[in-house]
């Protein structure tokens, strides 16, 4: 009867520890799918029931997904009290330190006691480092895929077959490190060999290549992660993502998808704003948006939602409140958390509200938190930007490029857009021409066979010479002797420019000939050039002041033969015409006075 009530009590811890082990690979999948509400509350049911050190830990994943951080730590600490042995939850509190703290010797320190308590020889608490690691790109990535080497160097370990959850978690932290891109994109393919069903595998290698600007290979995995598994949500997130601002029907198929997998339907309903401001809705994304922050949402989605109200109030062209509302939002983000585009967008708004210096910060702030360097996307960026006229960011970029890219990669249109768009920051009051000059003479330097070069140096010099000195002759000289009869004639605005601006400075220094020349070559651009009519009468104004009335008088007649409207030379003529008529007068009264004498 005893060895029976033995058998019975065994027989029924056994299946208190299955159905415990069968609740935690259940939580496990909830995480894995990012899941995290579901998780939560199953955990909390197991824990109510039967706590326990490891679904602390396990608790504390949860409220880090929902960014819960203190109750994360809070669950960490509940894990070692209940477990001071509890190697899981030691990582748990350097991925604590991570995300809430930014202290990250205090997280090397919490994964070096999580180390020793496993001997090195537990991949579970090795795993859960390595995740903690790829929190940010800021912790010691080196560390962690140390202790890696380390577990591989131990004979004890020799018998444990890596898995597609390690070898992803090991690319993780290859992708944050500068130059780990290779390592990541190779440990994440050998999970997906290891296991093809394995969705996270192929999302976190699209990551990768989104990162690199690879939009073609991003959307490939991604696609991938849904074909291994189809409700894998966040590689239907990231395809909604991408497809935001691509194509808003597509991004709307697979938004519709991913809420449907959702467990947190309210904090996901802030992708419904953000398609509304997608379609143009703007008041109605905004009447949304105040709507859903009435609702209990937690802290991320409250501070996404003043961003997302802040984009549709500047197309409303409501500039001072988008400005307040990002204000808040960078207020409550997390530094770690705000995107390029957040500062790109906040400079765009300084700028309707003309607080240019600032704006000018915040497009600094946008190009150094992009850290692409994929050199295709850097230089389209730095393009996309110099079209639109947004010259100063434009040159952001354009730095970017020229101090990442391989000399041997840098094109000739690249010193070519980067000095037109000095030019064009210059030319708007946003740059000094000293700069684009120095732009356009290194394009020269470098191409000197290309005309445009010394038509755009002569630019820049025309527009610092405001005293016609002449600074601009020599560079527009080289450029016209450049050109073939053809194309001067395809340039007659260009010429008549160039003509007109060697005739003022020849005229200014008194070189009549030379100011004459281009004259002509102004009449023969345009028979009734007024600056051809200017000319000629101001050289008939100088001579009528010099008494040359005959002179004068020449001048005058050919200003209105080419321009009749010429307002100077019928004064000119005017002039002349009365003091001839004096003179006449004088010689009469002067043989008047001699007869009577």
């Amino acid at each position: 009867m005893k060895s029976k009530m033995l058998m019975l009590a065994a027989l029924l811890l056994f299946t208190v520890q299955a159905v415990f082990s069968q609740s935690l690979d259940d939580v496990k999948k909830d995480l894995y799918y990012e899941h995290y509400n579901t998780a939560k509350q199953n955990l909390d049911k197991i824990i109510s029931s039967k706590p326990s050190a490891e679904a602390y830990y396990y608790l504390g994943l949860a409220d880090i997904g929902k960014e819960n951080y203190d109750s994360a730590k809070a669950d960490f600490q509940k894990g070692i009290q209940t477990d001071a042995e509890s190697a899981l939850n030691y990582a748990g509190m350097g991925a604590v330190s991570i995300v809430k703290d930014k202290d990250y010797n205090a997280a090397k320190q919490a994964f070096q006691k999580a180390w020793t308590m496993s001997k090195g020889r537990d991949f579970d608490v090795l795993r859960a480092i390595l995740q903690a690691t790829a929190l940010s790109p800021k912790a010691d990535g080196h560390y962690a895929l140390d202790l890696v080497t380390q577990f591989k160097g131990d004979r004890k370990n020799r018998k444990y077959e890596f898995t597609a959850a390690d070898y992803t978690a090991i690319g993780n932290v290859y992708a944050n490190l500068p130059d780990g891109g290779g390592k990541a994109a190779t440990n994440y393919e050998t999970a997906e060999g290891v296991d093809a069903k394995y969705a996270r595998a192929f999302y976190e290698e699209g990551n990768l290549w989104d990162r690199a600007r690879q939009d073609s290979l991003a959307l490939q995995f991604w696609n991938s992660a849904i074909s291994a598994d189809a409700n894998y949500s966040p590689a239907l997130y990231q395809l909604f993502t991408y497809y935001r601002f691509r194509d808003v029907n597509k991004a709307k198929d697979y938004l519709t998808k991913y809420m449907a997998l959702s467990d947190d339907k309210l904090n996901a309903q802030v992708n419904l704003v953000d398609l509304l401001y997608l379609q143009k809705s703007y008041q109605q994304a905004i009447d949304q948006a105040n709507q859903l922050m009435g609702q209990p949402i937690n802290d991320p989605t409250k501070t996404r939602l003043y961003k997302l109200i802040a984009y549709s109030q500047l197309a409303m062209s409501d500039s001072l409140d988008a400005k307040k509302n990002m204000d808040i939002y960078f207020q409550r983000q997390d530094t770690d958390k705000v995107l390029p585009k957040d500062y790109q967008f906040y400079a765009d708004v300084l700028q309707k509200l003309n607080q240019d210096s600032l704006s000018l910060v915040y497009l600094n702030k946008f190009v150094d938190k992009d850290t692409s360097t994929n050199i295709n996307f850097i230089r389209k960026e730095a393009n996309n930007l110099r079209e639109s006229s947004n010259f100063k960011a434009a040159e952001l970029w354009y730095a970017k490029l020229f101090k990442m890219a391989d000399t041997s990669k840098i094109t000739a249109y690249d010193y070519y857009y980067r000095a037109l768009s000095k030019y064009g920051a210059a030319s708007n009051g946003l740059g000094t021409w000293d700069d684009a000059l120095q732009t356009w003479q290194t394009f020269s330097k470098k191409y000197p066979d290309e005309s445009i070069g010394y038509y755009f140096i002569g630019q820049c010099q025309k527009a610092q010479d405001t005293t016609f000195k002449g600074l601009a002759i020599d560079a527009y000289n080289k450029y016209l002797s450049m050109l073939k009869p053809d194309e001067m004639k395809q340039k007659q605005n260009i010429l008549t420019s160039i003509y007109s601006y060697m005739a003022g400075c020849y005229e200014t220094q008194n070189n009549e000939a030379k100011a004459l020349e281009y004259a002509g070559k102004l009449v023969g651009l345009n028979p009734h050039s007024a600056v051809a009519s200017n000319i000629n009468s101001s050289i008939a104004y100088k001579a009528l002041k010099e008494k040359d009335l005959a002179k004068a008088s020449e001048y005058s007649e050919k200003a209105l033969a080419i321009n009749p409207n010429n307002t100077v030379a019928p004064q000119v003529l005017n002039y002349v015409k009365k003091m001839k008529d004096y003179q006449e007068k004088m010689k009469k009264y002067n043989e008047a006075k001699k007869k009577n004498q």
